[in-house]
């Protein structure tokens, strides 16, 4: 039996990601939380686009968490994660993540992620702010942030458009001087 450990490493996303999980999770997308990718699912080409796209102001990674079986530890990959808007000199970016294992939604490693996004911002990349959107109806991406340690900075209203209805759109920040790291 294996158990999820409070560790997550980030990888650049590649084609091997493609074929081992994040196709198949945005085909089988169901869950009204990713309005995002309900709207305008890519097709495999799109992601691979993706995935080969070089551009300064753009990051893809691909989120592994640890898991210990028996004596043996080894880390699977269950999420992606966006990183975007990044500007070097105003030191901000923006993210956006996407747990893609429907097994693993619910259970906290939204917030741990979230954690572990904004280390890397802060720490890896230099950027002082760190901002992230979520449609009002995901509830689980509006609690891990909140839980996280970012704030509520706006709620931008009727902002985006989703089955005949339009949908505030809630903006979370944090800042590197005052993020108490978790």
């Amino acid at each position: 039996m294996s158990t999820v450990l409070q560790e997550i490493k980030f990888e650049k996303l590649s084609k091997y990601h493609i074929d081992n999980g994040w196709y198949e999770w945005i085909k089988n997308m169901t869950n009204e939380s990713q309005v995002e990718f309900i709207r305008t699912p890519p097709n495999r080409e799109d992601l691979e686009k993706l995935v080969n796209k070089n551009n300064d102001n753009d990051l893809w990674l691909a989120a592994l968490r640890s898991i210990n079986e028996g004596d043996n530890q080894s880390f699977k990959y269950f999420a992606n994660v966006h990183i975007s808007n990044i500007s070097w000199v105003d030191r901000r970016c923006m993210f956006g993540r996407m747990i893609g294992e429907k097994g693993l939604r619910g259970k906290g490693l939204g917030t741990l992620l979230t954690k572990k996004i904004l280390t890397y911002c802060f720490d890896s990349l230099g950027m002082y702010k760190v901002t992230a959107t979520c449609s009002a109806i995901n509830e689980g991406a509006i609690k891990s942030n909140l839980k996280a340690g970012m704030i509520r900075e706006a709620i931008l209203k009727k902002h985006g458009f989703f089955q005949g209805k339009h949908l505030d759109t809630h903006l979370f920040a944090a800042w590197s001087d005052n993020w108490e790291k978790g």
